[in-house]
C-alpha cells in the first residue's frame, strides 16, 4: 500500500525516484520477486472495480488497443520478444479503457493483457491453419474482450476497436457477452449483403449509406 502511494504521486518515475529511502527501493523489488506478484493480479482488482461500478442506465465505450514497450536499450531483460520491425525487443499490452459515453469522463481500465510477438521465421503450419491459430497476435482482441466479459444488469457497453479486430469471431465474442461493437473495417473488398438482397463489397456498401456527421481536424504539417 505505502509503494502504491508512492507511485501514484510520481507515476512518471523510475522506481528508485518513487520510492524515498534505499530499504524502501529493497522492499518493493523483493516484492516484485514474489512468485504471486504478477502483472494480472495487480491490474485485475481494478479493472474489476472499474465494471462492477457501472450503475444501471449508464452507457460506456470501451476502447481497445495495443501498446508497445520498448525495452530494446535494457539488453540483460530476459523474456522480451520482437516488437517494432522486428529490432526492437519488448512486450506489448492490449488494452481496453472504459470510458463514459455521455460525458466522456474516463472511468478506468476494464481489462488489460500482456503478451509476445511470435519471432519472423518460427513455424506455424499452413496459412488457412494460422487465421484459426488462439497464439495468433489478433486473437487478443477476442480474448480482452472474454476477460472483460458482460456488463452488469441494465448497463450498455460498446467496444471501440481498430481494423486488427476485423474478425468474424471478435463479432461473435462481443455478442456472446452481450455487448455491442463498433470496429474499423480492415478488408473492403469483401462482400457483404445488403438489406434489399444485393450482394455487393463492402466499399460500395458503404459509399451508399447517408452521411451521419462530420468533423474537421486541424493538425501541424510536418516535412
Amino acid at each position: 500500500m505505502k509503494f502504491a502511494v508512492q507511485a501514484a504521486a510520481r507515476p512518471d518515475g523510475s522506481t528508485p525516484d518513487q520510492t524515498e529511502t534505499l530499504p524502501d527501493l529493497k522492499a518493493v523489488y523483493r516484492l516484485f520477486d514474489a512468485d504471486d506478484v504478477s502483472f494480472q493480479a495487480i491490474i485485475e482488482p481494478h479493472c474489476r472495480h472499474t465494471r462492477e461500478a457501472c450503475q444501471p442506465g449508464e452507457e460506456k465505450l470501451i476502447i481497445n488497443d495495443t501498446t508497445e514497450l520498448d525495452f530494446t536499450s535494457h539488453r540483460k531483460t530476459r523474456g522480451l520478444g520482437p516488437i517494432g520491425n522486428g529490432g526492437g525487443r519488448g512486450f506489448l499490452v492490449h488494452s481496453g479503457l472504459m470510458l463514459d459515453a455521455t460525458n466522456r469522463r474516463i472511468e478506468g481500465m476494464a481489462g488489460q493483457e500482456i503478451f509476445y510477438r511470435i519471432p519472423a521465421g518460427t513455424k506455424r503450419g499452413a496459412k488457412n491453419t494460422r487465421r484459426r491459430d488462439p497464439q495468433r497476435e489478433s486473437a487478443v482482441w477476442g480474448r480482452l474482450i472474454d476477460r472483460i466479459g458482460p456488463p452488469p444488469p441494465g448497463v450498455k457497453w460498446t467496444h471501440i476497436c481498430d481494423r486488427g479486430a476485423d474478425d468474424y469471431e471478435v463479432f461473435l465474442r462481443a455478442l456472446g457477452n452481450n455487448c455491442g461493437f463498433v470496429i474499423r473495417a480492415a478488408q473492403l473488398n469483401r462482400l457483404v449483403q445488403a438489406a434489399d438482397g444485393r450482394s455487393l463489397p463492402l466499399k460500395a456498401f458503404l459509399e451508399e449509406l447517408p452521411v451521419r456527421g462530420e468533423r474537421v481536424v486541424t493538425g501541424k504539417a510536418t516535412v
